[in-house]
């Protein structure tokens, strides 16, 4: 009853496992290649074709005691995923199938692992060490070793990566000695006590027999091919036979002796080759020194003419001390030079006293010459000073920054603003050629800025702009007006030159203000 019903139940429960277990059994069966990355390390299992790739996961993080999160398996670059079936994204027409497996985190018991070694499992190994004291659990990695064959010729199958070797791997020389009296040499040999196998040797191997052992399949070339020998009652048509005469034996020794004459050839030709090329390479030295010489005499050409260059415009147009000191040399030495031959010359006391007085005379004129030049120089070289004192106080503010690959930044300022403003009007005032209406409105900005301050160097900038808005528009000449706007300037350029109204100035005083006397710069509280 119940309990007959229940050993059926289990009977039966029984009988579907172990069904399930044939089927499984006898399912077909590809062996899959892991190469575990980056190690390269190789792993070798099989399993069903129509599997899933779960299958997979599980078993190399059981094998390899891997985190099964950890884990990935691609091939060609496409990721196998769980519900994915092994024959359907797999090729496996050709085994073994090749994916590649790749872990987030390697354990340390894989990381020892080289290149194209082949791992088995990995064990635990429980190591006890007494009693209250907790026992220590190891990692052993299972490696299967290397068996290298020995090459004699064979090829790598592109696609599927399986190698064919020749000669060595054809015959297996560990088998069964063939014996007298047997009826079998082994697979493909012909039956019968008289087979080819059982005639070898001791010692004679990679023979052709041996080579071709347990080859059972028979060819049939394409053309069929016999010999017909001449005998009475058979004539043969010989027209078209050909006659093979053996040339003369070529002996090891004449092929030694091709192999030097040839090598001797050879090294000719290395050495020539070797030769050119320590020609050209020399060429190219030689030719490189060349070039650069010409470099430095065309650079030594250059710094010669700018030199003279330089020394013509010192003497031309003199700008600084030292200029005006070679040119009082030069005219000092000119003028001893022309005494001396005034000394001596043969001409009498008084044509002597009408050469000095001539000498005289160009000396002075000479003179007047490098005055007219050093004023003018002085005036340039203030101008060229006041400017460059405005414009560095209109300058932008550069911030470097402690890191050298990035940029300074630039910044711009409320007082660096203020003096690029006073350097743009007294360059407006400074400019000559304007309209009268471009001349007042000038005036007219100049009037306004300085207005916003009440000292007595504003009140008599203001009155210099009246007076001089008052005088263009009763139409004075430009000319009449000279000394008025060079007054006029000399006064702005004072305000612009003054913390008080340019605050960027203070960074550019020589004196400090507390040891100055300014009294038309001191502030008056407005009315």
């Amino acid at each position: 009853t119940a309990p007959a019903e229940a050993a059926v139940a289990a009977a039966e429960a029984a009988g579907a496992e172990e069904a399930e277990k044939i089927e499984e059994e006898l399912a077909p069966k590809v062996e899959v290649k892991f190469v575990v990355l980056p190690e390269g390390f190789l792993h070798y299992a099989n399993f069903g074709v129509t599997e899933h790739i779960e299958a997979l996961y599980d078993h190399i993080s059981q094998r390899l005691l891997v985190e099964r999160m950890s884990l990935r398996i691609t091939t060609h670059g496409r990721l196998l995923l769980d519900t994915d079936v092994l024959n359907e994204v797999l090729d496996t027409s050709f085994t073994p199938v090749s994916v590649n497996v790749e872990s987030g985190v390697i354990p340390r018991h894989l990381m020892l692992l080289h290149k194209y070694e082949q791992v088995t499992r990995v064990s635990e190994v429980q190591i006890p060490y007494g009693e209250g004291i907790p026992p220590k659990i190891i990692q052993v990695v299972v490696v299967r070793g290397f068996h290298h064959k020995q090459f004699v010729g064979g090829f790598r199958h592109k696609k599927t990566g399986t190698v064919y070797h020749h000669g060595v791997a054809q015959t297996d020389g560990r088998g069964p000695k063939p014996t007298e009296g047997t009826g079998s040499g082994g697979p493909g040999s012909p039956a019968g006590g008289g087979s080819s196998l059982k005639k070898l040797k001791p010692g004679q191997c990679c023979s052709r027999v041996t080579q071709t052992a347990g080859v059972s399949r028979s060819q049939q070339t394409k053309r069929e091919g016999w010999t017909q020998m001449a005998r009475p009652g058979l004539d043969l048509d010989c027209s078209r036979d050909r006659w093979y005469t053996p040339k003369t034996y070529f002996s090891a020794d004449a092929l030694h002796a091709l192999r030097v004459a040839k090598s001797v050839v050879i090294q000719a030709y290395v050495r020539g080759w070797f030769a050119r090329r320590l020609a050209r390479r020399t060429r190219e030295e030689d030719e490189q020194q060349k070039s650069e010489r010409r470099k430095a005499d065309y650079q030594l050409q250059l710094a010669f003419e700018e030199k003279k260059r330089k020394e013509l415009e010192r003497r031309t147009h003199p700008r600084t001390p030292a200029d005006f000191a070679i040119l009082y040399n030069e005219l000092e030495a000119w003028r001893m030079q022309e005494t001396a031959k005034i000394k001596e010359s043969t001409l009498s006391e008084e044509e002597r006293a009408l050469a000095r007085k001539e000498l005289l005379r160009k000396e002075t004129r000479l003179l007047q010459t490098i005055d007219r030049l050093q004023i003018q120089a002085t005036a340039e070289n203030k101008a060229r000073a006041t400017q460059s004192t405005l414009e560095a106080m209109a300058a932008h503010k550069v911030w470097k920054h402690s890191i050298p690959d990035l940029k300074p930044t630039v910044v711009e300022t409320p007082f660096t603003v203020r003096a690029r403003e006073l350097m743009d009007l007294y360059n407006g005032l400074q400019v000559s050629g304007l309209s009268v209406d471009e001349r007042l409105d000038i005036l007219l900005h100049v009037k306004w800025t300085v207005k916003e301050f009440e000292c007595p160097l504003t009140r008599e900038i203001v009155e210099l702009v009246d007076r001089e808005a008052d005088l263009l528009n009763r139409g004075r000449r430009p000319a009449s007006l000279s000394g008025l706007r060079q007054r006029m300037s000399n006064l702005f350029l004072q305000f612009c030159e003054t913390p008080e109204f340019n605050p960027e100035a203070i960074h550019h005083q020589r004196v400090a203000l507390e040891f100055t006397s300014r009294p038309l710069v001191k502030l008056e509280p407005k009315r």
